[in-house]
């Protein structure tokens, strides 16, 4: 019997166990980094308006570059909407913790 492995995160807090059992996402790192740590996200963003992202090519060229942040301002999506539909996917983001 296989074991269920818990959801990956894409970061961690050095002796800080707050996000061990949540989905947790630092917005400085790359969408790429992102989506490779929590495939589930891809479908996430692409709802909110990043469609391009579920092209393999654009997530691993622009990806590799581009943040959430960034792509927000490239395509006028409010930051905050897309913190609050994280948020509401059961997603914690970096900056809530500092």
């Amino acid at each position: 019997m296989q074991q269920k492995q818990k959801p990956s995160t894409c970061y961690s807090y050095e002796n800080d166990d707050r996000c061990a059992t949540k989905k947790c996402i630092d917005l400085s790192k790359t969408v790429n980094q992102l989506c490779t740590a929590d495939p589930e996200l891809e479908s996430i963003l692409a709802d909110i308006g990043f469609v391009e992202i579920v092209k393999p090519l654009m997530l691993s060229t622009v990806g590799r570059v581009m943040t959430i942040p960034k792509g927000c301002a490239l395509r006028n999506i409010d930051l905050e909407t897309v913190k609050r539909k994280l948020v509401e996917h059961g997603y914690t983001l970096e900056e809530e913790h500092r």
